[in-house]
């Protein structure tokens, strides 16, 4: 049997340490179908309002979008937070990522928008980069009706929802959209090199590794077709030039890890205003450990950054 290597987690997460979601392509519809239960065990508390829309997307298609605000919501026209989670675009929303996209409502006091993307396989790439980037349209277009200012839109996401939020400025970028004010990126997928350091290193990782990730990325690339490879691999895009403000999270047990801190590195060379912050003691997805101090700090961390992006109320 192979030796399981051993990695100095922080104590919050060695419990998480043997949680490794199968990728078997053929039992996915199943999972996605089990999981879709947790959309019905989300409950708020009486200091948080959730309504459920369905809102139209590309061809015609609509998608589910969760929206969360909080009691002590800003005055009309606040700034908000539209948040795509993570699974490897193959997986549903975890409890976890419910309780992150509250957590950032109720301690910026802004609504956020939670948005249910399609997945693969039944849905491949690129439905889910579209899906984010007609959401993030769809939200901005109707400001006015969410009592929202479209010109303080952060997008957010975790792993594969930090890729979506990445792409999206790119789209919007690339088609003359209006950007968002900024992208907050934590353990992102945002790059396809398999050969990086930390892509060979992790390859037994809980939550995800190398291994996990050749299977999600097969699920959800399944042909050649006219899309950008960028949608994908958004490091690859020729130039990031004038993509909005980011803020980008590491984990330091996670096949990810280098992918994110490339990004950072080019958006920077690029003339993009940056902040990485790197975790120690981490593996990938350990949001997961809502109670741990690895998250209450990165959640600092999170908010600190919006809330200074927020204040500053020039049109981007």
């Amino acid at each position: 049997m192979p030796v399981r290597k051993k990695y100095a987690y922080s104590k919050d997460l060695k419990i998480y340490s043997f949680l490794k979601p199968p990728v078997f392509e053929p039992a996915l519809p199943f999972v996605q179908l089990c999981m879709k239960f947790f959309y019905h065990t989300d409950f708020c508390e009486k200091d948080m309002k959730k309504e459920t829309e369905k809102i139209p997307v590309k061809d015609g298609a609509k998608i589910r979008m969760l929206i969360y605000t909080p009691e002590a919501v800003m005055a009309e026209k606040s700034p908000c937070i539209i948040f795509y989670h993570g699974g490897g675009f193959v997986y549903n929303a975890a409890p976890h990522h419910f309780t992150l996209a509250k957590n950032l409502a109720r301690k910026l006091g802004v609504k956020v928008f939670f948005i249910d993307y399609r997945l693969a396989p039944e849905h491949p790439f690129p439905t889910a980069a579209e899906d984010a980037y007609y959401s993030y349209r769809y939200i901005y277009e109707n400001a006015e009706h969410y009592g929202i200012d479209r010109n303080r839109i952060a997008l957010c996401g975790d792993s594969a929802g930090g890729n979506l939020s990445a792409v999206t400025c790119l789209i919007a970028r690339d088609r003359d959209f209006t950007l968002p004010k900024a992208q907050v990126l934590l353990y992102p997928f945002v790059d396809g090199d398999t050969e990086t350091e930390s892509m060979l290193e992790f390859t037994d990782t809980p939550m995800c590794n190398s291994k996990a990730a050749v299977g999600y990325n097969k699920a959800y690339i399944k042909e050649e077709n006219k899309y950008p490879a960028e949608w994908f691999s958004v490091v690859d895009a020729e130039s990031l030039e004038n993509l909005p403000e980011a803020y980008i999270e590491t984990a330091q047990f996670d096949c990810l890890r280098d992918g994110g801190v490339k990004y950072y590195n080019r958006l920077c060379q690029s003339g993009v205003k940056a902040t990485l912050f790197q975790t120690k003691g981490t593996m990938h997805g350990y949001d997961i450990a809502t109670g741990s101090a690895v998250y209450a700090l990165c959640m600092d961390k999170r908010t600190e950054f919006l809330r200074r992006v927020f204040e500053d109320k020039e049109t981007v």
